[in-house]
């Protein structure tokens, strides 16, 4: 009888070990590091670009902008998140702040979904997309609403071809309407406030005669300098007449492709964070094929900038000086000094810096260049 239980016995040990493998651990709760969401508008759609941050007391733990569907990615979070806070801000939406625990809580299949509305914009715009000649409704052809250089709101027409925009703010808009085997169609529009604007669009096949020219293909391949090797999720765009027509991420052979492109002269940019980034332009003739191989170099990013801010009278460390770290024109960093009257900001790329402070209603300001691996105290 023995021998049945020693023959048995290793095939339960599996047995346990295949069931503890199928558990579902798209997100696990008990992970207090790493938090995955995803961030929709009020119509239920994917907001591509919104920058989502936790932080604490000046302190940012992981900053991440989502991708085309939205997803974004927290990591490196402490593992007492009371005091930890997350934003999202998007230039087309009221930015959102909230404690990282409430954020947790708000699970929709598995994953953090946080909600982006502007109900302070009453502006509605309805779109109808038919096939040209025919009137058909077009079903599933994404509608695209852009502000300048900036992505607004993305949707796709229903089963009668309409794409419906609520909520949107006075201003000067376009609007992009793309499906496979049509033409692309652009269009301008000036939003008045709290307005409603209606248009229909006819697509036209991309078998259409008058459509003989428009089957040109750009392929571009971005390649790390140093090693050769190609790089992932480069964010290339395909510019014409000053409007953004495209934008793919490189995929993992660090290629990208347009297809089915019209004669004229293109523009391409291409970007990475930590990156050095780039951009050309190239002239596409009737039904032309275009390969180019672009090389970017990776930017040191270990760089360290120590600030000590002491009284000028007693010169005895001043403790929540307010230190803001900037970039240009933008504020990368806003922080206090501790009790040493020091901050220490790490993981500085290569580039040039400014510093501002202030201490007793006066603000002062310097600026400094910070090379690969420098380590500099000011």
């Amino acid at each position: 009888m023995k021998s049945y239980y020693r023959l048995f016995l290793p095939f339960l040990f599996l047995l346990f070990f295949v069931m503890i493998g199928c558990e579902d651990n798209s997100l696990d709760p008990a992970d207090e590091n790493v938090v995955s969401g995803i961030v929709k508008d009020d119509q239920g759609m994917s907001v591509e670009e919104a920058v989502v941050t936790a932080y604490a007391q000046g302190v940012v733990y992981h900053k991440d902008t989502t991708n085309e569907n939205g997803e974004f990615v927290l990591k490196g979070l402490p593992p007492s998140p009371e005091k930890v806070r997350v934003s999202v801000v998007h230039p087309s939406f009221s930015a959102i702040d909230e404690e990282l625990l409430k954020v947790k809580q708000q699970i929709v299949e598995n994953k953090v979904q946080l909600r982006l509305n502007n109900d302070s914009c009453c502006g509605r715009i309805v779109i109808k997309v038919n096939k040209s000649g025919t009137n058909t409704p077009i079903h599933g052809a994404e509608v695209r609403l852009n502000k300048g250089h900036d992505k607004y709101k993305k949707i796709y027409t229903n089963a009668d071809g309409f794409a419906i925009f609520d909520h949107v703010c006075e201003g000067q808009y376009w609007v992009r309407i793309a499906k496979e085997g049509y033409q692309v169609i652009e269009e301008d529009m000036q939003m008045p406030d709290c307005d409603t604007l209606e248009y229909t669009f006819n697509m036209l096949s991309k078998n259409n005669q008058n459509d003989s020219c428009c089957h040109g293909i750009f392929a571009i391949t971005i390649k790390d300098s140093a090693s050769n090797q190609p790089i992932s999720n480069v964010v290339v765009k395909l510019w014409l007449n000053g409007k953004v027509l495209d934008d793919y991420k490189t995929d993992a052979s660090g290629k990208v492709v347009f297809r089915e492109l019209c004669e004229g002269q293109y523009g391409i940019s291409y970007t990475k964070e930590n990156f050095t980034s780039g951009e050309m332009s190239f002239n596409l003739t009737c039904n032309d094929s275009i390969g180019v191989v672009k090389y970017i170099k990776e930017i040191c990013c270990n760089g360290i900038a120590i600030v000590s801010i002491k009284d000028s009278t007693t010169h005895q460390p001043v403790k929540d000086a307010i230190i803001k770290l900037w970039k240009g024109n933008k504020v990368i960093k806003e922080v206090k000094t501790d009790n040493t009257g020091r901050f220490m900001f790490r993981e500085l790329c290569e580039g040039n810096y400014s510093v501002s402070y202030g201490f007793q209603n006066k603000m002062f300001e310097f600026g400094f260049t910070i090379h690969c691996n420098d380590t500099l105290e000011f």
